[in-house]
């Protein structure tokens, strides 16, 4: 008995380290977006990538230690349930490759693509997670809420302007509170359907989720706002069709939304991102970014130009993560991701259907659907790429790859 407990309380206290690790990474992975006046751009870099390592080390040894057999080899944990997935970004990572040497680089970018990332991120860290789903989501909320809080001390809050916090413009808070919006909605849901002491944190994390849409409001970033609205709108369908939520459940934390709204957000909500999209006419709905697709488009090759390309050729950033890689790696390349991403789409809406009985069941669908909508109009590709890539690639390995149970583990090695 005193060993069962000791069991449980070891592997309780992993999986807290398992969390804050991952929080750490999450955080790292936004480091970019920090306002220059505050830290330098090369020591952002240096800590950035140095969190990332250490934290993978991190996780490469949790997994040995998880599945060390004893004789010297270490078991696989998983099995491959989406062939489509694997094979696309397989050839992804090859055509980077290709790109790269023809354009005189070394190509150590398509190499992390190809080993680094599917290794590390689709494999090693979603496979030595107990609760996969509900620790991605709750560090993907620690690691982008803290932004916020430190926003909101660094920079008093001014509704009647473009709000940037500490990071370097608007765009770069609303990518960070649609990320915060969009956690704690996902931890909210599990919270208002929980019957344990769980139950007891939904008004909590109902107040995360306002302050967090609040912060999307004062970014006044359209791109935000959208990303925050379809997945949540249809998850919110999902639940409904699915009975997966009783009614008179939502209706306290609802009308609590509402009066909060329309006492504190609705006359900011009209004047900030809803002025925006009336002040904005066709000619420039999209703030430029269509003069920099434009040039994008008429230098498209089949191998692209180089990892250097916007930075010698454009002068400014894609705006786009597909057309990103259009630029940098050509035709083919951006091609691929281009079919990776709708796969994913279409995968994790399955994984939502099949997995209703699990209660993240919705997570990688509202991942997918935020991370593809974000990367419309922002540069969010990348072999680290920003928080919420990190968040991207830990869910594609849970739609690639299934984990198997440790009876399942021993029969198969």
């Amino acid at each position: 008995m005193n060993h069962k407990v000791q069991c449980n309380n070891t592997k309780t206290w992993d999986s807290k380290i398992d969390l804050s690790v991952l929080t750490l990474m999450y955080i790292a992975g936004s480091l970019g977006v920090i306002d220059r006046e505050l830290l330098s751009f090369s020591f952002i870099i240096i800590l950035k990538y140095s969190i990332v390592i250490m934290g993978s080390l991190y996780f490469i040894i949790q997994y040995i230690r998880k599945y060390y057999r004893g004789d010297g080899r270490v078991a696989l944990s998983f099995q491959t349930k989406s062939w489509v997935l694997y094979f696309l970004w397989i050839l992804f990572s090859l055509i980077v490759i290709v790109s790269q040497s023809y354009n005189g680089y070394l190509p150590l970018e398509g190499i992390a693509y190809l080993i680094f990332n599917p290794i590390v991120f689709f494999i090693v860290i979603p496979m030595s997670l107990t609760n996969p789903e509900s620790t991605i989501i709750k560090a993907s909320f620690y690691g982008s809420f803290i932004y916020l809080l430190l926003s909101a001390f660094y920079e008093p809050i001014n509704f009647g302007s473009f709000y940037t916090g500490v990071t370097y413009n608007p765009n770069s808070i609303g990518q960070l509170s649609v990320q915060a919006a969009v956690s704690s909605f996902c931890i909210f849901l599990y919270t208002v359907g929980s019957i344990n002491k769980e139950k007891r944190k939904t008004f909590i994390y109902l107040m995360f989720f306002i302050i967090s849409l609040a912060f999307i409001f004062l970014s006044q970033s359209r791109a935000s706002l959208m990303a925050f609205l379809a997945p949540t709108i249809f998850t919110i369908m999902i639940f409904i069709i699915s009975k997966k939520i009783k009614l008179r459940k939502i209706i306290l934390p609802s009308i609590l939304f509402v009066i909060i709204y329309f006492l504190s957000l609705k006359d900011f909500f009209e004047a900030s991102i809803l002025g925006k999209f009336n002040r904005y006419n066709n000619d420039n709905l999209l703030s430029g970014r269509d003069n920099i697709w434009n040039m994008i488009i008429n230098d498209i090759t089949l191998l692209g130009h180089g990892p250097n390309y916007f930075l010698d050729v454009i002068n400014k950033g894609a705006h786009n993560s597909i057309l990103e890689v259009f630029g940098n790696f050509g035709l083919l390349a951006g091609g691929v991701l281009a079919l990776f991403y709708l796969a994913s789409i279409i995968i994790s809406f399955k994984y939502a259907i099949l997995n209703r009985k699990k209660p993240f069941f919705y997570v990688p669908l509202m991942v997918v659907l935020t991370f593809i909508i974000l990367s419309m109009t922002e540069s969010m590709f990348g072999v680290v790429g920003k928080s919420m890539t990190l968040v991207y690639f830990n869910i594609i390995g849970l739609l690639i790859f299934r984990k198997l149970t440790n009876r399942t583990i021993s029969v198969k090695n």
